[in-house]
């Protein structure tokens, strides 16, 4: 486990600079798609769509995890069926080894584009503080293999992300009402509900 620390630190350090690339080749092709007088903070825009592709993939990563992947598979048909004598707390998964880096990586991206963009929105004082922190205790938790079904439960918790900042912020953007919006706004209701609200009994 000694390696630990310079693996996460090597693949972040590779997977940072890819998404500060694909950001600023956002904002050009943004800036190229909208017309001059159509309202779109550009810089937001990527780092948007950047955020709805990371939860998809990080989201699809920690859900595979744990349902399919011991020994937190077993770990969680305990916890659904309320079993008593459970390890929650301990364990390894090589899914999270691999895909940490990655959301370290997007956390770090994060951190910066609000920094130079987006510091003024106090909203924002909150996923500074929230990404600081997932930052510093992620890669101790791995480290030591300890509250690693925690974290793939909060990884996984991001397939809500990707229809949330869909529905409240690309709709209303494009103007986009009727059916479409009301569909997928259950579809994010019911995703929220399902990754975030309902399992909380049972985890916790």
């Amino acid at each position: 486990m000694a390696e630990d620390g310079i693996y996460i630190l090597t693949s972040l350090l590779r997977w940072f600079p890819l998404f500060e690339a694909v950001h600023w080749l956002l904002v050009w092709l943004s800036k190229r798609v909208h017309r001059p007088d159509f309202k779109v903070n550009h810089n937001e825009w990527a780092n948007l769509l950047i955020s709805n592709s990371q939860a998809l993939i990080s989201g699809s990563v920690g859900a595979y995890a744990l349902l399919y992947e011991e020994p937190f598979a077993s770990t969680t048909t305990k916890v659904l069926r309320f079993e008593t004598s459970i390890d929650t707390v301990h364990g390894y998964s090589r899914s999270l080894e691999q895909v940490l880096p990655f959301i370290l990586a997007y956390f770090a991206y994060d951190l910066l584009n609000m920094m130079m963009f987006m510091r003024d929105k106090p909203a924002e004082k909150l996923m500074l503080m929230h990404h600081g922190l997932c930052l510093l205790i992620w890669p101790l938790s791995f480290h030591y293999r300890a509250g690693n079904y925690y974290v793939l439960y909060f990884i996984a918790a991001e397939l809500s992300t990707s229809l949330s900042w869909t529905a409240g912020y690309f709709l209303p953007l494009y103007g986009i009402t009727g059916i479409a919006y009301y569909v997928i706004g259950t579809f994010t209701l019911i995703a929220f509900t399902t990754v975030r609200a309902l399992p909380s009994p049972w985890i916790w």
